[in-house]
């Protein structure tokens, strides 16, 4: 189809047919490898329109068929025109597809013996289903095990493999190099080989001493990571099939990927040892309290120390949780909770009367910041509870229900004491300023306050990080 294309709509010659029919052929292998639709597209005397005369549809295609014939109008697809007029590869530029959808282009003008462009050729993808760079290459490595194309002849053309932004090595069926892409020997000449690859065997251009490679040949090793020097490079292996027996060898350098994981589990080990120390130190200053506690008299001051022996425990408690999780960033709100509840119990003189703390409802992860905010909080509401709501009681009720909304969380404080005069209360209690205020400043959220002789009820809503 080609051909006749190319006949009807475009001056080229017979040469320049047979080059283009030349990267037609090596279009399936490359597809399914880097997982892109790719076109060739070639420019209609009159320089506004051109047309589409061969397309391979990758796996993850938009289109529901091969849009090969196809006119395309140049301003919607500026790639293929930049390509084309200026005779420059043209990196992720936007473009309309025929069915109207964003699109990002790659594109690489395909030149002829005299050095004109004859052609351009297009690399495309969707950007609302673009992947990450770590994704993308998990993509690469599969369909590259996946692809059961034979290996491909490539002294026609080497444009496919230019274009691509992995070192590329072709062996025969004697396991010896017939070509490697500028890649590849950029790769192998940082590495200390020299500029020439072809005629070297798969023994001599392998990276790992431990190599076997019958286990290679025989399709068992397909992928293997090599650590030379300061470069981490992964090596992924195709097999061609029987009648065209042979082996293609991808190379990525992950060096950065393979640094930034060790920056990240270094930046994790330093921030769990800080929640460490922290911790340490804030128990160092209960300590000290406690102590003043033990030689004070006074009933008011004793008081007052053991307030905020709880709040500093609860503080203390969150940094103990960040440093024994798996995540530095974050914390279980059920775990805070019942850490702030079993240090209350701890701290809390509650003479003769009985009080049950109950926790239900959601359990959902918030961030570092507002576990510290919501420690205080509840540390305020449980204490006020326990101060203030049983007076003369043998036993009291206090339960907790947490809330996951789609976008609000929400922590409720009930207990069945006396309850209290709200405008009377709010006035004089500091624990309530307290909670107004970290709820307000630092949450953003807002706070809602019942109460009748059955009890009182405090509701914190706020959005999680």
């Amino acid at each position: 189809m080609l051909r006749e294309l190319c006949k009807q709509y475009t001056k080229l010659s017979e040469e320049d047919i047979l080059e283009l029919e030349a990267i037609e052929r090596q279009l399936p292998l490359f597809c399914a490898l880097f997982n892109r639709d790719i076109f060739i597209d070639c420019i209609i005397p009159g320089g506004e329109y051109g047309i589409i005369v061969a397309h391979e549809r990758a796996a993850s295609t938009t289109y529901k068929k091969a849009i090969t014939g196809e006119i395309i109008k140049l301003s919607y697809e500026p790639a293929v025109y930049d390509a084309y007029q200026y005779g420059k590869e043209v990196q992720d530029l936007k473009g309309v597809t025929q069915e109207n959808k964003i699109v990002k282009q790659s594109a690489t003008p395909v030149r002829n013996k005299r050095g004109d462009v004859i052609a351009v050729l297009v690399y495309q993808r969707d950007i609302t289903d673009s992947l990450s760079k770590q994704n993308r290459l998990q993509s690469i490595a599969h369909n590259a095990q996946e692809t059961v194309q034979d290996v491909i002849t490539v002294n026609d053309s080497n444009i496919l493999t230019e274009e691509v932004s992995d070192g590329i090595i072709i062996f025969d069926k004697n396991l010896v190099a017939s070509f490697a892409n500028n890649e590849a020997k950029n790769i192998y000449k940082e590495l200390g080989f020299g500029d020439q690859l072809i005629g070297l065997s798969l023994d001599d251009l392998s990276l790992d001493l431990c190599l076997d490679t019958k286990k290679i040949v025989e399709g068992e090793l397909t992928e293997h990571e090599v650590v030379i020097g300061h470069k981490t490079l992964k090596i992924r292996y195709k097999v061609s099939g029987k009648d065209n027996p042979g082996l293609v060898m991808l190379l990525t350098d992950i060096t950065d990927i393979k640094n930034k994981e060790k920056e990240l589990v270094l930046k994790s080990v330093v921030v769990q040892e800080m929640h460490h120390r922290i911790k340490n130190s804030l128990q160092m200053i209960v300590s000290l309290l406690n102590m003043q506690v033990r030689c004070s008299t006074n009933e008011e001051t004793i008081r007052a120390l053991q307030e905020n022996i709880s709040r500093i425990s609860n503080i203390s408690a969150i940094h103990e949780i960040l440093s024994q999780s798996e995540s530095s960033e974050q914390v279980s709100i059920c775990e805070l909770v019942e850490k702030i509840r079993s240090n209350i119990l701890k701290c809390a003189a509650l003479g003769h009367c009985s009080i049950d703390i109950n926790i239900a409802g959601d359990c959902f992860l918030i961030g570092g910041r507002q576990a510290v905010s919501i420690a205080v909080i509840m540390n305020e509401l449980i204490s006020n509870s326990l101060r203030h709501a049983f007076p003369g009681r043998e036993s009291g009720v206090i339960d907790i229900i947490l809330a996951k909304g789609n976008r609000f969380c929400s922590i409720s404080v009930t207990d069945n004491g006396v309850g209290y005069d709200l405008e009377k209360g709010d006035t004089e209690n500091m624990g309530l300023k307290i909670v107004k205020t970290i709820v307000n400043d630092s949450l953003k959220g807002k706070v809602h306050i019942s109460s009748s002789a059955g009890g009182t009820r405090v509701i914190i809503e706020f959005k999680p990080e």
